[in-house]
């Protein structure tokens, strides 16, 4: 089919070591990930007229498991924050957030997610509108990671 709009949204992933003396990245990865049917929904809330309030929060957990459409959470969310910046483009959004070396140590991290409607930083809270799984990354004190989100919607 012709004319459908469909989200696309890649995840880019830099793990820093921050104990050298000049960090550089000791790994990348660049992931697929999911729009999940509550995060369709915002869009057709919006579109309907509803209050709907954008991107501002980001979580990350340690469930490895594959996102699935009627995901409304992540599978073990232990860690959760606004987004360190939002960029629009012309039919894109960027959302990036740079976990510092203090932040989710002791966990190993595998999977991410980008919610809406989250007034606070309590986990759990907000609509999720996707979900990651990557490569678990042993998080400590000399680890930092960034994350950067590319939201676009395409005409498949």
């Amino acid at each position: 089919m012709s004319g459908i709009v469909m989200p696309k949204i890649n995840v880019n992933i830099a793990v820093w070591d921050v104990s050298r003396e000049k960090p550089s990245p000791i790994y990348t990865e660049k992931v697929g990930n999911l729009a999940v049917l509550a995060g369709r929904n915002l869009l057709r809330d919006f579109l309907y007229g509803d209050t709907v309030t954008g991107l501002g929060r980001f979580a990350l957990g340690t469930d490895g498991a594959a996102p699935t459409a009627n995901d409304i959470a992540l599978g073990a969310e232990v860690f959760r924050d606004q987004f360190t910046k939002l960029t629009k483009e012309s039919g894109k959004l960027t959302a990036q957030y740079y976990l510092s070396s203090t932040s989710a140590n002791g966990y190993t991290l595998q999977e991410a997610g980008a919610f809406a409607n989250g007034a606070t930083d309590t986990l759990g809270s907000g609509t999720l509108y996707a979900r990651v799984t990557f490569t678990p990354i042993e998080k400590t004190s000399s680890i930092a990671i960034t994350f950067t989100w590319e939201f676009s919607w395409e005409v498949a």
